[in-house]
């Protein structure tokens, strides 16, 4: 049998219809209230940098730490999606802008840990300050049951997504 007739074979077969998705309408609810927050964030995040000239990125590496600690350059690279060659030029750049600083691990004093230098959390608290006051107005239109609902929903959508992760 030639190429064309094989093709011609498979394109006559059936196809099946892809499975059904369970919750379809929800997961889609869940995805375009992601890709709003998302934008919104994306926005609030830009303006932030735009008064310190820092890339998402950075600002990322700057987030990750605050919430995890100090962290050693191979899982700043691997948080960020990058590879550690590019991660040690942000957080080069991020040492010189005094944002960031090196320091030895006191369980082995070969290996380097990046942290967080005060003015780099005073930059991070601005920004988030400003994000939570822009959340907070937002959800002040909410009435208290509206508000109960959002907590009660954010837990379980955070654990979701947790045990997601797991698994």
């Amino acid at each position: 049998m030639g190429a064309a007739s094989e093709v011609k074979t498979i394109m006559a077969q059936p196809v099946a219809s892809p499975a059904p998705i369970p919750e379809l309408e929800l997961s889609q609810q869940v995805v375009r209230a992601y890709n709003q927050l998302q934008h919104f964030m994306r926005a609030e995040f830009q303006g932030a940098r735009a008064m310190d000239s820092l890339t998402s990125q950075q600002f990322g590496i700057l987030g990750d730490l605050q919430a995890n600690g100090p962290l050693s350059m191979s899982r700043i690279a691997t948080i960020r999606g990058v590879t550690r060659a590019a991660a040690t030029v942000m957080v080069d750049r991020l040492v010189a802008r005094g944002l960031l600083e090196r320091v030895s691990d006191p369980h082995d004093r070969r290996k380097v840990m990046v942290t967080v230098t005060p003015e780099g959390e005073r930059l991070l608290r601005v920004v988030m300050e400003r994000t939570w006051g822009r959340v907070s107005v937002m959800i002040a239109h909410l009435s208290q049951a509206e508000r109960g609902q959002l907590r009660q929903t954010l837990s379980v959508l955070s654990r979701a997504l947790e045990e997601g992760s797991r698994g």
